[in-house]
């Protein structure tokens, strides 16, 4: 796609430095071909930042939850159950964080190395 991007933006030129008339067509093609770039690269960041802040978001978002949880336990059974569950929660996450978040991060990180 760059390489077509890159040959509109010659023949773009090259009409212009020749004096002749601009093609209308060619240019609105390149304005849609700078456009998709431009697009592609914004949701390139933004995935790419999503994929190092989600983890974030979701451990504070479970620590919020079990702690909440835990000031609405009325005795301590109740509070040694809730304890048990974020116990397995955070199991859950650490283990859901390296087989599935490692897999994608590391290669994503050495695409952008």
């Amino acid at each position: 796609m760059l390489s077509k991007y890159y040959e509109q933006l010659k023949q773009l030129y090259n009409l212009l430095r020749n004096g002749r008339g601009m093609d209308f067509g060619l240019w609105k093609e390149t304005m849609a071909l700078t456009f998709l770039i431009i697009m592609q690269t914004l949701g390139f960041i933004i995935a790419l930042a999503l994929m190092f802040v989600a983890p974030i978001i979701v451990r504070i978002k479970l620590k919020a939850y079990f702690n909440q949880k835990m000031h609405k336990a009325e005795n301590t059974v109740a509070g040694d159950r809730v304890s048990r569950q974020y116990f397995m929660a955070t199991i859950l996450y650490w283990v859901c964080l390296l087989v599935i978040y490692v897999p994608f991060a590391i290669p994503t990180l050495l695409l952008l190395l």
